[in-house]
């Protein structure tokens, strides 16, 4: 990744939060295999939003209320994990150059593998405003919503860990020019979890 993560790069305001990412040198820490922790010099910055250390879930409904922009090759995503790489669950990640899809998936660690189930939803231009995303996660399935509307839905690799929320911008490779500086807003988040009958 070509970004390193700032809070300078978060800003509450109006009750939206947001993510910028921005063209600018700054030294920070970056995780080799080889080394471990390393200090190198990064050329963009960006946020990262995660409830690690306050707040994880085994089960529910995830949704947040999310616009980004679509600058190639920035990756804006809404994601859950658990304390290792794998749980992995995508409740949205963007993945065109011009905003018209979106991936929703799972990534698990299964025999020694990873194993991975995503899905492309395509049929609207997702940088245009906020989109509503949804995640219905129980111990049979997992179904993504976009706007209250099913696009995909999950019975075969489901995680079965408190997993925790994050959001983020990241850069795979370096942009093109003039795609950034780039914003990601999030409006609000809710978490719910089934009462027991």
């Amino acid at each position: 990744e070509k970004q390193f993560f700032r809070d300078d790069n978060i800003e509450l305001r109006d009750s939206i939060a947001r993510i910028h990412t921005r063209n600018e040198s700054v030294k920070g820490k970056s995780w080799d295999l080889e080394h471990g922790f390393t200090t190198r010099r990064f050329d963009y910055t960006s946020g990262l939003i995660s409830t690690g250390q306050s707040f994880r879930q085994k089960y529910g409904k995830f949704e947040a209320k999310v616009k980004f922009s679509a600058s190639y090759p920035l990756l804006n995503a809404f994601w859950m994990a658990g304390e290792k790489m794998t749980p992995h669950l995508d409740i949205f990640k963007s993945s065109s150059k011009n905003g018209k899809s979106v991936e929703c998936g799972v990534h698990m660690e299964e025999k020694g593998k990873i194993v991975k189930s995503t899905r492309k939803v395509s049929g609207a231009k997702f940088n245009n405003g906020f989109f509503i995303y949804s995640c219905e996660w129980s111990p049979e399935s997992i179904v993504w919503k976009i706007n209250g509307q099913e696009v995909a839905r999950e019975s075969g690799h489901i995680p079965s860990e408190p997993m925790y929320l994050s959001f983020c911008t990241i850069l795979p490779e370096n942009p093109d020019a003039g795609a950034l500086p780039a914003m990601m807003e999030i409006d609000w988040v809710r978490c719910f979890k089934k009462v027991s009958e």
